[in-house]
């Protein structure tokens, strides 16, 4: 084999483990951040310090439902895999506590 070929097959090998190692560190990245936020919250808590660490929180999205469900989404780089913290209220204490991994293929 030519040199070029070895420099050429060299490149693209580390390319590919370039990207497999992002994507590895981006979706444990994206289930820590749910998983944190997750444990922050116990039954009986308040639901509404829950809403102001939401506020505060960078993620890739957040919404409060009108049946007092709080989520929050954290996503790797691929936009179909998405971790989740979900949150219930009821009376303004916390009901419920899950974290999930939606993966929308």
């Amino acid at each position: 084999m030519s040199r070029r070929i070895w420099i050429f097959a060299i490149a693209v090998i580390l390319l590919v483990g370039g990207f497999i190692i992002f994507a590895s560190i981006s979706e444990r990245s994206a289930e820590s951040k749910a998983r944190s936020f997750c444990s922050k919250f116990r039954t009986g808590d308040d639901f509404n310090a829950t809403i102001d660490l939401m506020n505060s929180t960078e993620a890739s999205d957040k919404w409060i439902s009108k049946e007092n469900r709080l989520s929050i989404m954290f996503s790797s780089y691929d936009p179909q895999s998405v971790y989740a913290c979900e949150i219930d209220g009821k009376d303004g204490k916390i009901v419920n506590v899950r974290y999930r991994h939606l993966d929308q293929d």
